[in-house]
């Protein structure tokens, strides 16, 4: 999948609209990837993808890492982090693994594993897997294959046609063959959000579907859903959690 040139752009002025950069959404998953990485000050830990840093920042304050850990990122605009919490390095995740001497004990990857297409993704994976310590860990976080919050029907095809050509347990089957040890499990962050500003969130391209539909189909799924969404709207917004453990 290609995202739109605009996405991030897009992404971080939905911020303002949805629950992504709330204080509680940023909680409940620092909480989570702290469990599952069981990250430790002693760890080098590098967040691949890392947008704007917020969650990685999040992390670094709560772990209180002795060396301050990367932030990977492309794209520029994503790049306004506290550096002394979390050091960018404006680099795609190919260019970053295939070149660094560095051995890390920790690696995340928040909702980027499933934009890149597969024979790329093994060459990230065995990257990281050389790049990681012995008992090093990484965990992917993807959304799954169907959509839990409501969109409208024409984002909704766009979506598991575009997510169809990820597989959950292909990957895992990738990352096994490679020497890891892995596991899966269902994470599910929860709340209720007022109809107006999901609406406006929806707008503004809150997810990387969003931002590849056309205008119309936009208006014409935002009247679909002011029709049928009550005033508070119930979100759940799943992610599947893969830790792969170097073996």
């Amino acid at each position: 999948m290609n995202l739109d040139k605009d996405h991030y752009k897009n992404f971080h002025l939905s911020s303002r609209s949805s629950w992504i950069h709330s204080e509680d959404y940023l909680n409940y998953w620092m909480g989570n990837i702290i469990e599952l990485l069981e990250l430790k000050p002693s760890d080098r830990f590098a967040d691949i993808g890392c947008g704007d840093g917020k969650l990685a920042t999040h992390i670094s304050q709560t772990v209180k890492f002795h060396q301050t850990p990367l932030g990977i990122e492309q794209d520029e605009i994503c790049l306004s982090y506290d550096k002394n919490l979390l050091l960018p390095l404006m680099k795609n995740a190919t260019d970053f693994l295939e070149n660094t001497h560095e051995q890390f004990d920790k690696f995340l990857l928040k909702q980027i594993i499933h934009h890149i297409y597969r024979p790329h993704q093994n060459t990230i994976l065995a990257s990281i897997y050389r790049a990681l310590n012995p008992k090093g860990s990484i965990l992917i976080l993807s959304m799954p294959d169907k959509l839990s919050y409501p969109v409208f029907d024409q984002a909704k095809k766009i979506y598991e046609r575009n997510e169809s050509d990820f597989n959950f347990e292909q990957l895992k089957e990738d990352l096994d063959s490679i020497g890891f040890s892995t596991y899966t499990q269902k994470c599910t962050y929860r709340t209720n959000f007022p109809k107006k500003k999901y609406l406006q969130a929806i707008s503004e391209c809150f997810i990387s579907t969003l931002s590849i539909v056309s205008d119309e189909q936009m208006h014409q799924g935002l009247i679909e859903l002011e029709k049928k969404l009550p005033k508070i709207v119930s979100v759940e917004d799943p992610l599947i959690a893969l830790v792969a453990t170097k073996i």
